[in-house]
């Protein structure tokens, strides 16, 4: 009778198989993948519809950027809405305002350059700069851009571009593969976007939830298949997965359970909103010692084609007060140190505003980097905004895959599998990682 199955119980696996597909690092208490330095976390964020770089990293002091936004973002004067604003990096700037320059005179010329500011929706990012702990990429992207949500999604999970070969792996899914996995209960914690992700491989395995109470509430009456039931659906390959994502689910909540059963606590507190659960629901996680090596949250509304200015900036406001609290949260852990953030966006925004005070879907756009280890500054070059693409576009610097090998590194992927999963396009080279990370 132990090898035989009730129907409820293989309903509860056919449901539990879309639990567990993509990613790699929820494992057992105390394993981790091989491939990953103990204790490395990765936090993938999202930017889902195309952030606007110019108006995140904003050139305010040059003409065209004045020409060709009819409502620029001005300097701080006299305590204005911050959703009009840009705070200059330069600390030699006076603005008026009660919003100092966004960096101090003793971080040198190159934490400050002149002319440039950030909007002021991210002051709260301000320590997280002033420590050494924020890198700002400019200008990333690449080379023949597809400026399609869809595809840009798929090349931004595929890290292959409309110049190769379509591909249905991720290519954090392609590193894991190449490393090889120690096992475990699951391979990682999504709360975003299931589909078109950068983990999606044959074998690499993902958690997806709403909060971890609903994935425990979820998984709380999947019954653990036995040995012998395993081995008498081996020759049911259908069924033997499905048995198999059941035991694999049934691990996972034994690993959740453990780590968030009862919640770390913060002195910390988190924002209100979906974004920042997100954070509480990863640094919960982190904290409570769950053995997972990525997490990917996401924010969605940068589809900013209509009346951009103030959705635009509250967007960027939500951004900044969820990683400053998740910062300041595994500061309170001491965890901070093992975690990299990074940035993600299908594309940026065009340089001129359209007829309905938003912006199109453009190119390259700048992208972050932030935790502990993080050697904070820029990175790359700010796009020209007076030499564009032939469609008016601006025009990148520095490749979107070379933040993913600088992920992959952090994570202890080698080399060799770095590139063999992020394969340019013929006559290119290989991608380098951008030297915003301190790895050893």
């Amino acid at each position: 009778m132990d090898t035989l199955l009730t129907r409820r119980q293989v309903l509860q696996s056919a449901t539990l198989a879309g639990l567990a597909t993509l990613f790699p690092g929820v494992v057992g208490a105390g394993e981790f993948l091989r491939m990953v330095r103990s204790g490395r976390i990765l936090i993938l964020l999202e930017f889902e519809g195309g952030n606007d770089g110019i108006n995140t990293i904003v050139p305010y002091a040059d003409p065209i950027y004045a020409s060709k936004r009819p409502a620029p973002l001005r300097l701080t004067v006299g305590n204005t809405d911050f959703r009009n604003e840009v705070i200059p990096f330069d600390p030699t700037v006076v603005t008026g305002s009660d919003r100092l320059p966004f960096s101090t005179v003793a971080q040198g010329a190159a934490f400050a350059p002149s002319g440039f500011g950030i909007h002021a929706g991210l002051e709260a990012l301000r320590p997280a700069w002033q420590n050494g702990e924020l890198a700002i990429v400019q200008g990333v992207g690449y080379a023949k851009p597809n400026r399609s949500h869809f595809r840009g999604i798929n090349i931004l999970s595929t890290a292959q571009t409309d110049e190769q070969p379509l591909t249905s792996t991720g290519w954090l899914g392609r590193m894991f593969t190449l490393e090889g996995s120690a096992g475990g209960a699951a391979d990682g914690i999504i709360q975003s976007r299931f589909k078109n992700n950068g983990a999606s491989a044959t074998g690499v395995r993902l958690i997806s939830f709403a909060s971890p109470n609903s994935y425990l509430t979820q998984t709380q009456g999947i019954p653990d298949p036995t040995q012998a039931q395993l081995d008498a659906a081996a020759g049911n390959p259908g069924l033997l997965h499905l048995l198999t994502q059941q035991k694999n689910a049934r691990g996972a909540r034994a690993a959740m359970t453990t780590a968030v059963g009862t919640p770390p606590r913060f002195t910390q507190t988190f924002p209100n909103n979906d974004l920042g659960r997100q954070a509480w629901y990863t640094a919960q996680c982190i904290a409570g010692g769950l053995a997972c090596s990525v997490y990917k949250i996401k924010i969605g509304g940068f589809d900013t084609h209509t009346e951009q200015v103030v959705p635009h900036a509250n967007l960027l406001k939500t951004v900044a007060d969820a990683l400053a609290a998740l910062r300041a949260a595994l500061i309170e852990k001491g965890l901070w140190n093992n975690v990299l953030i990074t940035t993600l966006s299908e594309f940026g925004r065009r340089l001129e505003m359209n007829g309905s005070n938003g912006t199109d879907h453009g190119t390259a756009a700048p992208h972050f980097f932030l935790g502990g280890k993080v050697q904070g500054g820029f990175y790359g070059t700010y796009p020209s905004l007076s030499t564009l693409d032939s469609r008016g576009d601006l025009i990148y610097n520095v490749d979107f895959r070379q933040m993913y090998a600088t992920c992959g590194k952090w994570l202890g992927v080698s080399d060799a599998n770095v590139d063999a999963a992020l394969p340019p396009v013929t006559g290119q080279s290989a991608f380098t990682p951008v030297p915003a990370v301190n790895w050893a």
